[in-house]
């Protein structure tokens, strides 16, 4: 006979209302830790997708479950920063249902678009075609 373990909060996947964020946390082993692999601060880290290099440097990666692949998000001087960096990333991927490193955390705001002065120059032309006086 197979059995179904249900996981999260029962309410079939959909998000209503105000429920909790859940919290992500880290394994309690990153990798293979036998052999000193990692930094020092490597076996303390608390955050999911970050860990940190023998020399120092903290990195992050996520998986996506759909693509069945590691996708590297890169190399930061701490890994408060890796962990903004899988958040962001886990909200893109996962949207409102995103297991968080630092759910109170409000991601930043997108950047304003920028224009080179060539791109602009021919947006005014394409304009002026378009819409001639």
């Amino acid at each position: 006979m197979n059995s179904v373990k249900s996981v999260g909060n029962n309410d079939g996947g959909a998000r209503r209302g105000g429920g909790e964020r859940k919290v992500a946390r880290a394994s309690s082993r990153k990798g293979n830790m036998r052999g000193g692999q990692g930094g020092p601060e490597n076996p303390s880290c608390i955050f999911k997708g970050v860990r940190q290099r023998k020399w120092g440097r903290w990195v992050a990666e996520i998986r996506d479950p759909k693509a069945k692949v590691r996708i590297w998000l890169g190399t930061f001087g701490t890994a408060l920063e890796a962990a903004l960096a899988y958040d962001d990333k886990a909200r893109k991927l996962f949207g409102p249902d995103a297991v968080l490193n630092l759910p109170d955390v409000e991601p930043p705001p997108p950047p304003e678009p920028t224009f080179s002065e060539e791109a602009l120059m021919l947006l005014e032309v394409a304009a002026k075609a378009r819409y001639p006086e």
